[in-house]
């Protein structure tokens, strides 16, 4: 009765949070504070799997850090994304869709073995996040301890039951925010060519409105040319001398960037 009463106030202290508008990332780092007195844990994150990448032939799964708390926020803090390894705790509670626990060296010989051993933690258990019928992330709890208590798998998993409604509402409020960040950028735009404004002001607001979107170090806008070469007509963010409007380079096929000329400006293609 005490742990079902503990449970029932985390449920209402995280579901307040979301009565009141607060960011995801708050949420998702709550539902991580919440768990970790719940079981016991020195160190728990939540973890979304929203990646999946072609590598060598290879269909790769990524899983990027929303909420942390305790010992391995500093460690792997909010934003942090790394590869699923399958030697980790967390890729066999995905991988079967039940809880699964970890000690010792199997704990601390995966890739985050650096991670684990540096924090002293000894013992892990982890749990997948359904949402909306879907596997969509995966929770952790660890302890500096030999092990943790009996059962934890269980009241892992059935807090994550009740908490993956909370979950899900954070997860709609950022989507409806996205999609007003993307409204609100095209009626910007849009003005732009009401107006007249010319090309290069319309390109350099378009690309400005990516790099904000997409919050990544540099975007740019390319314009593949007829004779084979290609033209920089928009570059916002941080770029080296090597890069400016109007520049032009030669040896791209219409269809993309050639592997020497993505290296050579030191930067990933998120679109073509």
């Amino acid at each position: 009765m005490r742990q079902l009463a503990e449970e029932q106030a985390a449920l209402r202290r995280v579901a307040t949070l979301v009565a009141a508008g607060a960011r995801p990332d708050e949420v998702f780092t709550a539902v991580a504070d919440e768990l970790a007195h719940l079981v016991g844990a020195q160190a728990t994150f939540v973890a979304r799997v929203d990646d999946r990448r072609v590598v060598g032939g290879e269909l790769e799964a990524y899983v990027t850090i929303v909420g942390s708390f305790g010992r391995v926020s500093d460690a792997v803090p909010v934003g942090f994304q790394a590869r699923l390894d399958s030697r980790t705790v967390s890729a066999v509670a995905l991988r079967t869709g039940r809880p699964a626990r970890m000690s010792g060296e199997g704990l601390a010989g995966g890739p985050f073995g650096e991670i684990v051993r540096g924090l002293g933690l000894q013992s892990a258990v982890a749990s997948p996040i359904a949402v909306a019928g879907r596997q969509w992330g995966v929770i952790l709890a660890a302890t500096t301890r030999r092990d943790l208590p009996a059962g934890t798998e269980i009241r892992v998993a059935h807090f994550m039951e009740l908490a993956a409604t909370a979950i899900a509402n954070a997860q709609a409020e950022q989507s409806l925010r996205a999609l007003a960040d993307t409204q609100a950028a095209l009626r910007r735009l849009a003005m732009l060519v009401a107006r007249g404004e010319s090309p290069e002001v319309v390109f350099a607001a378009v690309t400005s409105e990516v790099l904000r979107h997409f919050g990544h170090d540099t975007a740019r806008m390319i314009r593949f040319e007829l004779d084979g070469t290609a033209t920089v007509v928009a570059n916002e963010g941080t770029t080296g001398s090597h890069v400016r409007v109007g520049r032009r380079w030669e040896g791209y096929p219409r269809t993309g960037l050639t592997p020497h000329h993505r290296r050579s400006l030191g930067c990933r293609v998120v679109g073509a």
